[in-house]
């Protein structure tokens, strides 16, 4: 059977065992005289040293290939099967190599098609069952050579342009943010350092804390109020400690309005916090003007401040619970989105910070005359710390989905391809997608069927930490899409076509 190897780069210094036998090997010369002198001396003298050297290397190449192939047969002659395989393979070799390296022109066809061997003969050879053929890999050659004369083919592209290409993409995504966003023009740093604190455990169990303190605190200064001096040190302490809290809550509330002002009010548990926070601040200014108060209105303070200490004390407890039953089961952030007749298909599963900036999409989309199809979003990854694909990146932590444009009639208009190549020679498509960058949302023709908020891009650094939090607590939720893998439903939907 014709075993097949690899030889190693330094061409010249290859030995086999068979080479001894010189009726078993090519003749150079007659390979080097009939095929390759013509392209040779047509090369002018004005080519670069450069291209020389690199010509002459393909061509020393092909002649340590031929000085391997075992010795040549008549036509007459049988030919196993297996040689027959490797006969045909190395008809399309040949032929790729002294077309696309030489620009020679051929008439011929290719592999087990070629009606004339003569013209080939001395680039060809039949192998019997027991040769021994060695050769380099030449489909990396070509690959190379192709991504080098034609970078618009994907398939072509070595890791190194794919690379280069997302980082391109990555600063274009970025910039645009920053140009759209002005807090992050001028605090960029500050909002970085206050997303990553108020999403790390340790503020979230310091808050806790504070507030299992702050409950105590206020119990005290319901339960010992007066100025008997056995209890006064206590009850001292205690207010201290309450007014200290009640600056780390205005600071936390502070830090949240930092992050996202808007997002801010979507929360019950931030709603009632800024309740808590107002009214404890009032209760506060009450003592600070009963102190300045003669004792005429004494007695009306009084009243004020105990009526609101008493929701004080009320509001404590509810948050106290609160915050209980969070840190036992943290919260999955992860929602289904309630969408209108204009955004359709798949269930889009979203970050509940993310609802607020795909609900406009919906007038977008009505205004455009447009469906917006959805084709996939957040779904559940077996291990939360695995690496995603930078194209699914916004999608694993629901700030990200996958689409495509419908009509009104809810036929196709423009996929995936589509979104690729010319969108905006659609109307309504460019329409609609211009309307979504001008909400602030990232969409990029190199992630063309992706529309995002962009957290990827924004906050690389602090990504990894935000997808395994997520994707930790929401590992047991019941997602009716949590299995969904966008590649596979998108490489399936290839194969089909």
């Amino acid at each position: 059977m014709v075993s097949i190897k690899e030889f190693n780069d330094d061409l010249s210094d290859i030995i086999d065992e068979d080479d001894k036998n010189e009726d078993y090997l090519f003749d150079r010369n007659k390979i080097i005289n009939h095929k390759f002198n013509q392209s040779r001396s047509s090369s002018s003298s004005s080519s670069s040293d450069k291209y020389n050297v690199n010509k002459q290397e393909w061509v020393n190449d092909l002649l340590a290939l031929s000085s391997l192939l075992s010795h040549h047969i008549n036509s007459s002659d049988f030919i196993s099967s297996e040689s027959r395989l490797i006969h045909s393979k190395f008809q399309r070799l040949f032929h790729f190599l002294i077309t696309d390296v030489y620009n020679e022109p051929t008439t011929h066809a290719l592999g087990d098609h070629i009606s004339n061997l003569a013209e080939v003969d001395d680039a060809l050879i039949n192998l019997n069952r027991n040769a021994t053929l060695k050769f380099r890999n030449y489909k990396q050659f070509r690959e190379q050579r192709l991504a080098s004369s034609n970078e618009r083919q994907d398939t072509s592209f070595t890791s190194e342009h794919i690379y280069n290409r997302w980082t391109k993409m990555r600063q274009t995504i970025s910039s645009a943010i920053i140009r759209r966003d002005p807090l992050f023009r001028s605090k960029s740093s500050l909002r970085y350092f206050v997303h990553w604190l108020l999403h790390s455990s340790f503020f979230k169990w310091f808050i806790s804390i504070i507030i299992c303190l702050d409950v105590v605190s206020v119990a005290i200064t319901s339960e010992y109020n007066s100025l008997d001096d056995s209890k006064s040190l206590v009850y001292n302490i205690a207010v201290f400690i309450n007014r200290s809290i009640l600056f780390i809550y205005l600071f936390e509330i502070i830090f949240k309005w930092i992050e996202n002002f808007t997002n801010f009010w979507y929360s019950s548990a931030n709603i009632l916090e800024f309740i808590l926070t107002i009214i404890s601040l009032s209760n506060l200014i009450s003592e600070i003007y009963i102190d300045t108060k003669n004792n005429t209105s004494l007695e009306i303070n009084k009243k004020f401040h105990n009526n609101n200490q008493k929701e004080t004390d009320t509001l404590q407890r509810i948050r106290f619970s609160q915050n209980v039953s969070f840190i036992a089961k943290p919260k999955c952030p992860i929602k289904v989105f309630k969408s209108s007749k204009y955004i359709i298909g798949d269930k889009l599963l979203l970050h509940e910070n993310f609802h607020d900036r795909v609900k406009p999409l919906e007038n977008v989309a009505k205004d455009c005359r447009v469906h917006l199809y959805i084709k996939g979003s957040y779904y559940q990854l077996k291990d939360p710390a695995q690496q995603v694909l930078v194209s699914e990146a916004d999608i694993v932590i629901g700030h990200g989905f996958q689409f495509e444009f419908r009509d009104e009639k809810n036929a196709l208009l423009c996929n995936k391809i589509c979104l690729s190549k010319n969108p905006m020679d659609i109307p309504e498509v460019k329409c609609f997608l211009q309307g979504a960058i001008n909400r602030g949302l990232t969409w990029s023709r190199l992630n063309a069927d992706v529309l995002s908020d962009g957290t990827y891009a924004s906050n690389m650094g602090g990504y990894q930490a935000l997808k395994t939090d997520i994707q930790t607590r929401c590992q047991n939720e019941k997602l009716k899409r949590q299995l969904l893998r966008v590649l596979r439903k998108m490489h399936e939907e290839e194969k089909k076509k």
